[in-house]
């Protein structure tokens, strides 16, 4: 991982990443270094979509009143993943895959799944 006192960027080779991002952010971090869907070097990163998405979970009401649009992210962490693997993203990818608004982010993305 890289990290300074601002920002950091994560691999994902231990399956902690989302984490340890919220943690960064957590203890002042100001910023995330990240594509928008995990595919990346190696095992990948910690993507800026789920990031995003989780500080929206946890009641971080900034993000919504910068006006992200959430459903497009989501969209757009899908597309590129097809983009760079030239397949869907897993089906349990968290927040973009197939099957990860059936529950968690149903309230999310309510307008997609109907």
């Amino acid at each position: 991982a890289v990290v300074s006192t601002q920002s950091g960027h994560y691999g994902r080779e231990w399956g902690l990443v989302q984490g340890n991002v919220l943690e960064m952010l957590a203890m002042g971090g100001t910023g995330i270094w990240a594509g928008i869907c995990s595919e990346g070097a190696a095992l990948g990163h910690a993507d800026s979509c789920t990031t995003i998405l989780n500080l929206i979970r946890l009641g971080n009401t900034k993000v919504l009143n910068n006006g992200i649009n959430c459903q497009y992210l989501r969209e757009a962490a899908i597309n590129v993943t097809k983009i760079v693997t030239t397949e869907k993203p897993f089906e349990r990818q968290p927040v973009y895959g197939e099957r990860a608004t059936d529950m968690v982010f149903g309230f999310v993305f309510d307008q997609i799944n109907n």
